[in-house]
């Protein structure tokens, strides 16, 4: 599974705050658990959304 490895290089190289690589593991999350109907696949794609959205609006507050 692509988001176990995004999720390490997430955490070891960018302390998860790259944006780009958190929605694709976001994207991910979503896709497994829409295609095997699982709602613990589609609450960690939220996770990982709400991060994103924290960080995206952090960086609009700081350098717009």
């Amino acid at each position: 599974m692509f988001a176990l490895q995004y999720e390490g290089c997430s955490k070891r190289f960018f302390d998860n705050r790259d944006v780009p690589t958190l929605l694709y593991i976001a994207k991910a999350y979503y896709h497994l658990g829409r295609d095997d109907k699982d709602v613990d696949m589609i609450i960690k794609c939220l996770k990982y959304l709400e991060k994103v959205g924290f960080f995206f609006f952090f960086f609009l507050l700081l350098f717009f």
